[in-house]
């Protein structure tokens, strides 16, 4: 403050009441004095004052620093210009106010009037120690909280606010944390901090320097699938230190099922006309517990079927073997568990049906008697038999083996582009394309395939009554897949429910692709739909979502530059004969293929890589499966691996 005068009595700042004019709490100027002192006044509702009245006085036009401490009923102490004044110990009455004035007393009217200027009132809902009114008045600083930082740590791994993480369910997460002051830099202990989940809140524990820690188990009563904002609280005793949030996301994934065959790994061998028995085990890789209650189908080449659960965990079924059907086949397994913290599985194995071997013993008196008649006859049917029912059938055993290993890689490099959209309102949720297009091209192409996805019906309708165009319509569960010929390219249609989802390839698909497909658009069908029936527009979360899925059944990154990893220098360095002749083959193309890519960008420090379809083309063979078959075998090596 800075006064004008000094012979008089002013107040600086006041509380009082509206409707009673004894009681009230002021600092006050005694310019009416001798010394011109300052004091701090406190008067009961029944009228007794009392005082704390400084030494030193004040000074006409000069500012000033005051400050009046009421500490309970039994202290009142004057400040001046940093200095302690006065403190007096006389006892109170209470007090009933209800107003605050700056520069006058308000009671049921203003009295005691402040002649100059006031600057900078503050008013403290707790006392201040001395050394806060010293560094108050030493600094100019006004005493405020101090903010808080919190440095947050799940399962030893530091997270940034507002972050988002993955988890799964069930999974046990650990999380730590410490508090520190921004002003005085230091960790902060005796506070409480809370990790609040929706409804759900847990007190951390403090230990030794400054942590706090706790633990929860991921379980649907916590958590659940998808997003879930996590926050953590702090609070203190201490009046000095603000409240505090740290706020992130967890993304709650499904647990993968482990299957677990009983009597077989990958393929079971019967005889024709058998009946074979199959039974799987399906396990918590968290807990290595039986999953009970499970939904498993089946679907194979001449039927589909339900396992039934013998026993916990334990699924069984038994397949009727026609006398017609031989060779290799694949069953596809689509496990639906009832409980939703996992996720519904697709497993498959081969189904092997060969003859049954047959030991007849021959009658060697006949053999000698026609023996010198028919032996030129005998010969020709021995070569027969042996190329009919041995070498033949382990011809085509070799292939269909082979097949089925090459397929998967011809299937992907089948795929052009994917495009997943919302049925009823022909919205693109999701899309992928592996062309090289500009950018006004990708636009393009994107509005040609919602227009395909609009009249898909209709072309549908005109399609299967055209012998021009080919058509395909088959069913695995309730999945409606077409088959597009555009002369150029194909088009792929699933649809199930609210989605529509869409393949373009290059070449006509395969059965295992349209399989493969079918069980994508049942588990996203199982996943979106409800999401999808209240839709509001928003791509975010299905930008994650989706991605995730389709690796489930498409390995993608097939398609994505591949590079040669540190294993195939250490096979290299030890001399031993690692490869097979076409991986050999397929390494010196991919060694020679990096010579010329880094001769081309030296200048430009690139990384070199290399794409499948081009090693597969450059190596040149004849049989493109035999070639397929060397690079899957790099990759399951880790000899070669995507950047």
């Amino acid at each position: 403050f800075k006064s004008d005068s000094n012979s008089a009595v002013q107040s600086v700042v006041a509380v009082a009441s509206s409707s009673d004019a004894v009681p009230m709490v002021r600092l006050l100027l005694r310019g009416d004095l001798a010394g011109d002192p300052i004091e701090a006044i406190w008067r009961g509702d029944g009228g007794t004052q009392v005082m704390a009245t400084s030494t030193t006085g004040y000074t006409v036009g000069k500012w000033h620093f005051a400050v009046a401490v009421f500490r309970g009923s039994n202290e009142r102490t004057i400040w001046l210009d940093g200095i302690n004044e006065s403190i007096n110990t006389d006892t109170s009455e209470s007090i009933s106010v209800n107003q605050m004035s700056i520069g006058a007393t308000d009671r049921t009217n203003p009295v005691e009037e402040f002649s100059g200027q006031v600057d900078e009132v503050m008013v403290f809902n707790r006392t201040l120690s001395a050394t806060e009114i010293t560094n108050l008045y030493n600094r100019g600083l006004q005493i405020i909280e101090q903010s808080v930082n919190l440095d947050v740590y799940l399962n030893s791994q530091r997270v940034n606010e507002n972050s988002m993480l993955e988890a799964t369910f069930n999974e046990e997460i650990n999380v730590s944390t410490r508090a520190m002051s921004n002003i005085d830099r230091k960790y902060l202990s005796g506070g409480v901090i809370t990790l609040i989940i929706g409804d759900y809140q847990k007190n951390l524990t403090e230990y030794d320097n400054y942590w706090f820690n706790t633990s929860i188990i991921g379980s649907q009563e916590i958590l659940s699938f998808g997003n879930n904002y996590i926050y953590l609280k702090f609070q203190h005793q201490n009046q000095n230190y603000r409240t505090e949030t740290f706020g992130f996301q967890f993304l709650i994934k499904q647990i993968e099922i482990d299957v677990e065959t009983i009597n077989f790994s990958d393929s079971v061998d019967v005889l024709v006309g058998e009946t074979v028995e199959i039974q799987i085990k399906l396990i918590d890789h968290i807990s290595n517990e039986f999953i009970e209650n499970a939904s498993v189908s089946y679907d194979w080449e001449f039927g589909i079927g339900t396992f039934t659960e013998i026993h916990p965990g334990t699924y069984q079924i038994y397949i009727n073997l026609q006398e017609n059907i031989r060779g290799n086949y694949r069953i596809n397994l689509i496990i639906t568990p009832e409980d939703t913290v996992y996720k519904t599985s697709q497993y498959s194995f081969i189904l092997a049906i060969g003859v049954e071997e047959r030991n007849n013993s021959p009658n060697y008196l006949l053999i000698i008697i026609i023996l010198s008649i028919l032996i030129l006859v005998i010969s020709i049917l021995g070569i027969l038999s042996l190329r009919s029912y041995v070498l033949l059938p382990r011809r085509r055993k070799i292939e269909s083996e082979l097949l089925s290993k090459t397929q998967k890689f011809k299937d992907l490099d089948n795929i052009q582009a994917i495009v997943l959209i919302h049925k009823q309102s022909g919205v693109p949720i999701y899309s992928k394309s592996f062309l090289t297009l500009e950018k006004h091209q990708n636009q393009l192409f994107a509005g040609f395939i919602q227009a395909i996805t609009t009249v898909g019906e209709q072309f549908s309708k005109t399609l299967s009554d055209s012998k021009k165009e080919e058509s395909l319509t088959q069913s695995s569960g309730v999945v409606k897949i077409q088959e597009l010929d555009f002369k150029y390219f194909y088009c792929l249609i699933a649809d199930k429910e609210s989605i529509r989802l869409v393949f373009i390839l290059k070449e006509k698909s395969s059965d295992r692709l349209k399989a493969q497909l079918a069980h994508l658009v049942n588990t996203l069908s199982l996943e979106l739909s409800n999401e999808l029936e209240t839709w509001d527009g928003s791509l975010d979360e299905y930008e994650v979502l989706i991605p995730q899925m389709i690796k489930n059944y498409f390995q993608l990154y097939y398609k994505e530059p591949f590079r040669l990893s540190d294993k195939y220098f250490k096979f290299k360095m030890k001399k031993e004969k690692t490869f097979s002749r076409m991986e050999n083959r397929a390494l010196d193309v991919i060694q020679s293929y990096k010579v010329i890519q880094s001769t081309q960008s030296i200048s430009k420090r690139k990384k070199i890589f290399f794409y499948l379809n081009t090693i597969l083309d450059l190596v040149g063979s004849q049989n493109k499966d035999l070639v397929i078959e060397a690079i899957e075998s790099l990759i399951e090596k880790k000899v070669i691996a995507p950047i």
